[in-house]
């Protein structure tokens, strides 16, 4: 395999999992306004990664709980002032 399919494979998987974890752990509805409420219970970027790290032991899953973290941030300024239809 090359490394640019790899990186895209891993992309897509990190895409997957926070997906994954906003639907099973912020739900999915309104989620964009809910992350950042689930990030302030956390209180501390090592407490929210340690949830996340948890979720991702439970589903037998390994990767960074903080490039979740990150990639869910990017997606919530994405969604940032669209509206849902």
């Amino acid at each position: 395999m090359n490394a640019k399919r790899l990186i895209l494979e891993e992309d897509q998987r990190v895409d997957d999992l926070s997906f994954d974890f906003i639907e099973n752990e912020v739900g999915r509805h309104d989620w964009s306004k809910n992350w950042p409420q689930f990030k302030q219970k956390h209180q501390t970027d090592d407490a929210l990664k340690a949830v996340i790290q948890a979720w991702l032991d439970s589903i037998g899953e390994q990767c960074d709980p903080g490039l979740l973290v990150i990639h869910i941030d990017g997606l919530c300024q994405s969604q940032a002032g669209k509206r849902w239809r």
